[in-house]
Order: C-alpha cells, then structure tokens, then sequence
C-alpha cells in the first residue's frame, strides 16, 4: 500500500488549502514552534481514513478564531494506491463548496480509479467498511503500526483483550476472527432453522397422531353405523312379516272385491245402461214403423187381388162398376197386375227388415238384462264394501304400513355408510410424507449446526487453529522484540495468558536482563519500549500488508541523548525502504541525508 498526497482545508489549525506529499522515501523531518500544524497533517490523514482522531474527541473545524473570511469548512482527501488500483478518500464536515457535482457538507466519497467506489452505497456506515477493507487494517492497528501518535494510550497499555485483538489484526488473523463470528452467525441462524424445523416436525408428528385418533373414532362411527343398519334392516324386516302375517289374508279378499269391483265399473264404462236401453228402445221404434209399413202393404195387396178378381168375373170397372171395353180392362188389368208385382216386392223387403229389427230387439233386449245384471252386481258389491268400510280402511292403513315399511326396508339397504377414513388416511399420507421430508431437512440442519459447533469450540476456538498460529506469529514478534532489544537493553515479551478466560496477552517488561514494572520505567524507558514496540510490530504488518508510510510524533520525547541517537539510528534502518516521517522538538535529533521539513 503507498499512501501518495494528502490535501485539506479547514482542518484544526490549517484553515487555508495546503497539499502534502506523503509518499517522501526515506527520513523526513519535521519541526516547527508548538501549534503550527506538525501533527495536524497526520491527525488529518487518520480523520480522513477512519473518521477518528488521534486525540479522542480532538475538534475538527478550524477554531473560529483562526477562520479566513469565506472559511467554506473542513474537507480532507489521501490519494493511495494498492493493488495497482488508485483510491481517493474524500471526507467532509460541513463544507459548503462543490465536491463531484454536489455540496461536500458532511459527506464521506470513495473512489477507486476515478469512479464512487463501492457503487449504489450511499450509507456512511457501508463507505467505511469498505475503505477499511481496502486499508487492511482497524483504526487501533494503524495507530499503533503506521502511525506512532503523541500522548495516547500506547500498546503495553491497553487491557490483555485490547491487545490481542491489535495483535491478531498486525498478524492477519482477523480472518479467523471473522470465520468465527461467521460460524457463531451461521450456527445461530442454523438454530433458529434448526428450532424452526423441530416445531415443523413436532407439529407434522402431533398432526399425524391426531388424524390417527380420528381415522380410530371413524373406524368405531362406520361400525357403528353399519351395526345400526343391520338392526333396523332387521327390525324393519320384521314388521313387514307381522303385517304382512295379521292382514295378509284379509288384503287378498279386499284386494279381490277390490279388483271386481273394478272390472264390473270398467264393463260398464264399456257398455253403459244409457247405450243399452237407447239401443233397445231405437230398435223397438223401428220394428214398430216396420209393421206398421208391412200392414199397409199388405193392405195394398188385398185391394189389388179385388180389384183383379172383379175384373176377371164381371168385365167391369172395379172402380166405378161400368163394363167396359175389353181393351179398357186389359190395360186395367196390366196395371193392376204390375201394381200388385210391386206390392209384394215391397212386402218381402218388409218382411225381411221385420226379421233384421226383431233380432236386433232381441239383442237389445239381452243387452238390457245383462247391463241390469251388471249394475245390480256392482250395487252389491258397492254395498258390501260400504258395508265393510271400517274393515277396508284397515286394510288400506296396513296396505300403506307395508308400503312405507318396504320402502324403508329399501333406503336402509341401499343407505350408505359415512366413511370419513379414505380422507382422512391420505391426509396422514400427505402428512407422513412431509413428516419425512422434513425430518431429512432436520436432521440435514442439525447436521450443519453440529458442524459449525465443532468448528467454534474446537479449531476456532482459543485452544484451535488460531492459537496454534497466534503462538507461532507471536514467536515472531517477540523475536523481532529481542532483535531490537539488542541496543536498547530494554525488552519486552508478549505470552498468553492461559488463565484468562479469553487467553489474552500479558506483556513482560525487562531491563538488564530483570523483569521490571511497566509504571516504574522512567518517562524516557517507558517511550523507547513502546517505540520498540511500534516498530517491531510495523516490521511483522509489513511482511503481509507493506505501507510505504511510517509517522512518529515526538518520539524522542523524555529520551536522553544516547537514547535519541540510538532511535535515530533505528530510524534511518527503517527509512531504508519507505517513507518516514518523525515530528520532534528535540535539538539533539540531526540525522544525514534526512529531509527537513520546516512547519
């Protein structure tokens, strides 16, 4: 990571717009009287990357009384690269000019090759975390490695937790950090599922043992039922055979003089008295006009004969009585002759009509008797039926008893039985099948969750993986430690602590070989063990995350001169390969080939 320019206006004590280069290689260093700024670019740099500081609660604004007219505000932009990407973090506080098309106000901008990185975020919280990812470090750990601030709390300092976790950043062991608070989520989220899917089942179980008791209550309601059935089948059947035994006999004789009575109406709707006596009496009227007709014609007859026999004796009129010409009288006899053929034609016709007519009479007559007969049989029988009135509605109530039992007798037969268990066994199917189906996403979520459980209490644990590595970087710190101890004579080992619930970090302070208190260092002492410390811990960040930046801020300050020559000759080692730059007011601090830089 190279960390190239630094511009801002506004900011503390810089109220007009100054430009900063940051990316100086070697030893650079900077002096000037007290409050003309020498901090204020590195308080700025660390304001600008993490929104903090490096004196907790430290002003931003420019005060008031150091505002130019037209003071527009506080904006700070740091230009680096990394990964052969070029950043530009932009933040502001209530600046009032112009920044990528819109106020600056209080806005916080990320730029990753001249585009707003990452896009479509707009949340302050999201643009920081992504500016720390890129950064490869926590705000503790900058200021800590990259930065050695004045009047802080310093790193021996911190609580053992404090520590550890600075020391698990510097050693890039955050990930396992991570890993474990991802397996902690996922193992809650996976508890929660797993909760979930336990209440799916017991829900599926009880559903399935419920159905079960009501496909059992259905099995004892269709027994039920069909043993009912049977009964008032039975029951039914019975009554219709004691009915059917008590009126039986008398059904069948009223159900004879029933049916003949039937007949009788039905011959006499076929042939009624009004037909047979207008029959009769139409036919008597007619051989009536017969006789009468043939009477006359006999009567004609008799006249022809006399008139035919006078004729024949006296040759004369038979009209008048005057003899007359035997022609005369032929032609009267001609006549008479012809009149009396006809006659007797006519007669014969008569005669034969007279015949037709008296059988017809006779028929009539017959026909009479026979419809007299009939009704006279018919007002019998009626009669007897009325007679017999209370002993027919019986029969009719015991004929319509058995009709209404036969018909129950076949509804009950041919009544089904309410069988609710087809229903209600593939509702248990469907649910057995989801039981099943979701006891195998169960079992497949416990798995997960007992996973991750091993994962977080064993190779992620304090005593897992991380441990094991966190001893072996911490070897390494510590070698680096002794490496500078060298020259100082004044050391300091890093152990776990084992009895810490957290295994956090203890620091053993040493002088001369001896262990001494941290407290009952001189001012001086207590600043070489922390450089020492800042440095070490700068030397073991940049194998896995290089900078090209190094910031001491009155670094030399309580040291003696033979302290400060031996810093400085530490310092100039370090300014070997990076960019180094230390704030002093130390006169006794004259490097070579150092670049000064007068504020």
């Amino acid at each position: 990571m190279k960390f190239s320019t630094l511009k801002m206006v506004g900011f503390q004590s810089q109220a007009e717009y100054k430009v900063f280069k940051l990316d100086q290689p070697g030893l650079n260093v900077i002096t000037g009287r007290n409050g003309v700024g020498k901090s204020t670019i590195f308080n700025a740099l660390a304001w600008c990357l993490y929104g903090k500081t490096l004196k907790e609660r430290a002003t931003v604004e420019t005060w008031e009384h150091l505002r130019p007219p037209g003071y527009s505000g506080t904006m700070v932009t740091v230009s680096l690269i990394k990964g052969g990407h070029k950043y530009r973090v932009t933040r502001c506080k209530g600046y009032k000019e112009t920044i990528r098309g819109a106020a600056g106000r209080d806005r916080l901008i990320f730029e990753k090759d001249s585009e707003i990185f990452p896009k479509n975020i707009k949340d302050k919280r999201d643009i920081q975390t992504a500016i720390t990812e890129v950064l490869g470090m926590s705000f503790a750990l900058f200021t800590n490695t990259i930065i050695f601030p004045q009047r802080v709390t310093r790193f021996i300092e911190e609580k053992g937790a404090v520590k550890k976790k600075i020391l698990e950043e510097s050693f890039s062991l955050t990930w396992l950090t991570k890993m474990l608070d991802l397996a902690k989520n996922k193992r809650s989220d996976m508890g929660v599922l797993v909760s979930k899917k336990e209440s799916e089942v017991k829900g599926l179980q009880s559903t399935i043992q419920d159905l079960n008791e009501l496909i059992s209550k259905a099995q004892e309601s269709i027994d039920k039922q069909k043993q009912e059935k049977q009964q008032a089948i039975k029951k039914t059947k019975e009554d219709i055979a004691k009915l059917e035994a008590i009126a039986g006999k008398q059904i069948n004789k009223y159900t004879q003089l029933e049916n003949h009575i039937k007949e009788d109406e039905e011959e006499l709707r076929s042939t009624t008295m009004e037909e047979a006596y207008s029959f009769y009496s139409k036919n008597l009227v007619k051989q009536s006009e017969i006789i009468n007709s043939l009477k006359a014609i006999r009567k004609e007859i008799a006249d022809y004969e006399v008139h035919l026999t006078a004729i024949r004796k006296g040759g004369k009129c038979s009209a008048c009585g005057q003899t007359l010409p035997k022609k005369d009288l032929d032609k009267q006899r001609r006549s008479y002759r012809l009149k009396l053929a006809a006659a007797k034609e006519k007669e014969a016709s008569k005669v034969k009509a007279s015949l037709k007519i008296a059988a017809k009479v006779a028929a009539g007559k017959i026909l009479q008797e026979q419809a007299d007969a009939l009704e006279a049989s018919l007002l019998e029988d009626r009669a007897e039926w009325k007679a017999k009135e209370a002993d027919r509605l019986a029969v009719e109530g015991s004929k319509g008893r058995l009709q209404e039992l036969r018909i129950k007798l076949k509804e009950l037969e041919a009544r089904k039985i309410n069988d609710l268990t087809p229903t209600l066994r593939q509702k248990r199917e469907i649910a057995s099948i989801s039981l099943r189906k979701q006891f195998d996403i169960l079992k497949k979520y416990q798995r997960k969750w007992n996973l991750l459980d091993w994962a977080i209490t064993t190779p992620l644990s304090n005593s897992g993986i991380k441990a094991f590595l966190f001893d072996i970087l911490l070897e390494a710190l510590n070698n680096r430690i002794a490496y500078y101890e060298r020259f100082t004579n004044i050391g300091v080992v890093l152990e776990i602590n084992m009895n810490s619930a957290r295994k956090d970090i203890d620091t053993v302070v040493t002088k001369n070989g001896y262990p001494v208190a941290y407290h009952d260092l001189s001012g001086g002492e207590s600043q070489l063990v922390n450089t020492i410390m800042a440095l070490a811990q700068n030397d073991i960040l940049t194998k896995e995350n290089p900078s090209n930046l190094s910031v001491l801020d009155e670094v030399f300050e309580g040291m003696d001169d033979e302290a400060t020559e031996l810093v400085g000759g530490l310092l100039q080692e370090l300014a070997k390969d990076k960019s180094v730059f230390v704030i002093t007011h130390s006169n006794n601090f004259n490097p070579h080939n150092a670049n000064l830089i007068r504020m």
